[in-house]
């Protein structure tokens, strides 16, 4: 049985099972519904409620179960197994990994182009040797690739 929250941004969350209660505990409080679980998965769950304080939510189990938390994102996926469950555990949908990669392509392109903006907006810092001689003085100039260079001849004075 898999059960899915929606939230309005990332929690974290941490799942325990203590005898016949389930815990889902989250490092900040959550603001979701828990009335359909136990009409939805009444093989699994008998009773749900969220803390008072929305940083849990806690299920009577009907039977002996194995939990599987999968973040992604803003949902969180809680997949309850029997207890009997062997091999691999379920993952998420499809759809679901499509999304998360093109959000984090995107969220890539956006730091790409900040970065980008960030580099424009300073001057570059060009770093000077400076050798003296008895009869001259020479200055040399670590110029970036990104600069351009155009030497001028010097004025008559």
């Amino acid at each position: 049985m898999r059960l899915v929250f929606r939230m309005e941004d990332v929690v974290e969350a941490k799942a325990r099972v203590s005898g016949a209660i389930a815990v889902i505990s989250f490092n900040k409080p959550i603001d979701v519904s828990v009335d359909r679980i136990n009409s939805s998965a009444p093989d699994f769950v008998s009773a749900a409620r969220r803390d008072p304080d929305g940083n849990a939510i806690r299920m009577a189990l009907a039977r002996k179960v194995k939990i599987n938390l999968i973040p992604a994102g803003e949902r969180l996926y809680v997949d309850l197994l029997p207890d009997s469950w062997k091999g691999v555990l379920p993952g998420l949908p499809q759809e679901v990994i499509d999304e998360l990669s093109r959000r984090a392509r995107d969220a890539e392109r956006q730091l790409y182009k900040q970065r980008l903006a960030e580099k424009q907006k300073k001057p570059a810092t060009i770093a000077v040797k400076v050798a003296s001689q008895p009869t001259f003085t020479r200055y040399v100039f670590d110029v970036p690739e990104t600069v351009n260079v155009a030497p001028t001849a010097p004025q008559a004075s």
